[in-house]
């Protein structure tokens, strides 16, 4: 199963492997709250500033960050978390407390897919 969550949210042993999916480490957080980091994973720094600041749409963002997942090395590893949670819990946690506009929605859903 793959869920996500904000690197704000607690912390449960239901989240299985924790990865972190975004290209900076969250200031002030601790080692612990993620098992493993995949900034490949994560929407380029330009990309999410340009969002926050609204300077495009949702659609643009999805076509872009979809654009990088193409990226061979890329999909490699995304093959490789999707034959994961086959049997175990995964959850891909970012900094955005909201998870349906956010690239970890998009990136669960391809995860999905290749299930």
């Amino acid at each position: 199963m793959i869920k996500t969550k904000s690197v704000h949210d607690v912390i449960e042993a239901t989240d299985g492997q924790r990865i972190l999916v975004s290209c900076y480490w969250p200031k002030y957080a601790d080692l612990k709250i993620v098992d493993l980091w995949l900034p490949e994973l994560g929407s380029d720094l330009e990309l999410a500033k340009n969002w926050q600041r609204k300077k495009f749409d949702w659609n643009f963002f999805v076509e872009d960050y979809l654009k990088k997942m193409e990226k061979p090395e890329i999909k490699k590893i995304l093959q490789q978390i999707a034959i994961t949670s086959i049997n175990k819990n995964i959850t891909l946690v970012g900094h955005s407390r909201s998870s349906s506009i956010c690239h970890r929605s998009i990136l669960k859903k391809l995860l999905e897919d290749l299930i």
